[in-house]
């Protein structure tokens, strides 16, 4: 072989969402110029151009290049080391060369939450669809929980599990049931923000967060009084215009 190639990768380890630059080295030992034709391998299309071009080296020098690679942040990428190669062909004599380098990915976690309606409403009760996607490229185990952000709220969340794991991509919904509590007929009608969290071993992994709206009740604490205070005085009357000192003589 007339030539040489070398293919290297900065050391350390690559985020993604980050470009990383890979050089490539090519040295002619032939006694002519020759022309390499250079093309990309091992990584997907739409990371980089897969046809680098071509690469003139007059005889006894070398040339170096340098190849800018993004990497996607996307679960499908999953964390440990890439190879990656370029294959070099020569056009005077139709040698090929392949070199090739690696590179490490880096493990990302994250978590998207989405709630299925923005408000809920009810009297008594009110329900809401949690969805949680894994968008990260490593696993991830969580722990749920659901809360009247009002402390003093009249009104408990109970979600359908509190734990999750959602390998990369993976996603699942999850239902949180809301109950107003105490005294319904004298419960005050009113709007309360609902947070919904997931905590991995790390910390916080994701928020949510939605708005729940109690409907007044069929009869309040008030509506009662007077609806009572009518009735006795109804059954009152009757009872005078029935007794001897009531009704026609």
């Amino acid at each position: 072989m007339t030539f040489r190639a070398e293919l290297s990768a900065p050391p350390g380890s690559v985020r993604p969402g980050e470009t990383f630059t890979a050089a490539l080295t090519v040295r002619n030992e032939g006694r002519d110029v020759d022309v390499y034709t250079l093309t990309m391998l091992g990584l997907p299309e739409q990371w980089t151009q897969k046809e680098l071009g071509q690469l003139a080296v007059p005889p006894g020098n070398g040339e170096r290049i340098r190849i800018p690679v993004p990497v996607p942040r996307g679960s499908e990428l999953k964390p440990g080391r890439l190879v990656f190669a370029v294959k070099v062909v020569s056009a005077a004599s139709g040698h090929v060369a392949i070199p090739e380098a690696q590179i490490e990915v880096e493990a990302f976690r994250d978590l998207h939450i989405e709630t299925d309606r923005p408000r809920v409403s009810g009297r008594f009760f009110a329900s809401n669809l949690i969805t949680f996607r894994n968008t990260g490229n490593t696993d991830v185990d969580l722990r749920l929980c659901a809360a009247p952000e009002d402390g003093k709220a009249p009104l408990t969340a109970r979600l359908g599990c509190s734990e999750l794991v959602l390998r990369p991509g993976q996603k699942a919904r999850v239902r949180v049931l809301l109950r107003v509590v105490g005294r319904t007929t004298a419960a005050a009608c009113g709007s309360w923000n609902i947070d919904i969290a997931a905590q991995a071993a790390e910390g916080t992994a994701g928020t949510a967060a939605f708005l729940f709206t109690r409907r007044p009740a069929l009869m309040t604490a008030a509506a009662c009084k007077t609806a009572l205070a009518l009735l006795l005085a109804a059954l009152a009357g009757v009872a005078v215009w029935l007794s001897p000192l009531g009704g026609n003589p």
